[in-house]
């Protein structure tokens, strides 16, 4: 770096500034996520405009969780906070995934209520390093804050469904990674009709009512061979068509 103009930047100096690879930084020069100049094919950074731009970044941060801190206890608390973790674990390509009780509240519109966020992900490592960093203590199987009063649990490393089926849900600005409705229809039919849980046939039933055109039937139908209920997808497919051809 010339001596006569330390407050400008190289891309290996901003590499080592910020500890990023340099395709991290590439994608936000070309997403305009970083200030930066163009001198012929070089790319170049004034350091104050970076401590400036950092400020900014930590600032909104601040802002979200101040705001999740001040909402009441709801699954919509739930979906902001995990869609601030999806935008800290994105350089990563890390995707929290919400399955169970969270994913049941979202696909019924807030209807179910429960006590934590179950999130599937393939590196449990660097969710806890942030969740550590905010303060959560981990109690049992859960990381709970009494900051944030939030409960989050890794029931599995593997999604017990289709990849392919997830719903990516704008949250604001920022976005959350949803279990697909149909595999977690099927997660309830599994309660029902293994553990003989009816209230869950009857929260499988409220999704399937609710979300009856996104659902990919026969993709479901398959699940429930699979998973030994098809007896009882038979009778929730019956009773939805008939809600539908008298509703509508």
């Amino acid at each position: 770096m010339n001596e006569n103009n330390k407050e400008i930047l190289t891309l290996k100096d901003v590499m080592k500034l910020l500890s990023l690879s340099d395709k991290t930084i590439y994608k936000m020069i070309k997403e305009n996520a970083i200030p930066y100049k163009r001198i012929g094919k070089q790319y170049r950074f004034n350091k104050q405009d970076l401590i400036n731009w950092f400020k900014i970044e930590d600032n909104a941060k601040e802002k979200i969780l101040d705001k999740i801190k001040k909402m009441p206890d709801t699954y919509k608390k739930r979906l902001l906070f995990v869609a601030y973790l999806t935008k800290q674990l994105e350089e990563d390509k890390i995707k929290p995934i919400i399955v169970g009780g969270n994913a049941v509240a979202f696909y019924t519109s807030g209807g179910y209520a429960t006590a934590d966020i179950d999130i599937i992900t393939d590196n449990e490592k660097k969710v806890e390093k942030i969740l550590n960093r905010l303060g959560f203590i981990k109690t049992g199987k859960d990381y709970y804050s009494k900051e944030y009063d939030i409960a989050i649990e890794f029931p599995s490393r593997e999604l017990a469904g289709d990849y392919k089926k997830i719903s990516k849900v704008e949250i604001g600005e920022l976005y959350v990674y949803i279990i697909g409705i149909e595999d977690i229809i099927q997660d309830r039919l599994n309660a029902y009709v293994h553990w003989k849980s009816t209230d869950d046939y009857q929260w499988a039933k409220q999704m399937a009512t609710i979300n009856y055109e996104m659902i990919d039937w026969k993709y479901l139908e398959k699940r429930s061979i699979k998973e030994q209920t098809l007896k009882a997808f038979k009778k929730l497919q019956k009773e939805i068509e008939k809600y539908e051809n008298e509703n509508h």
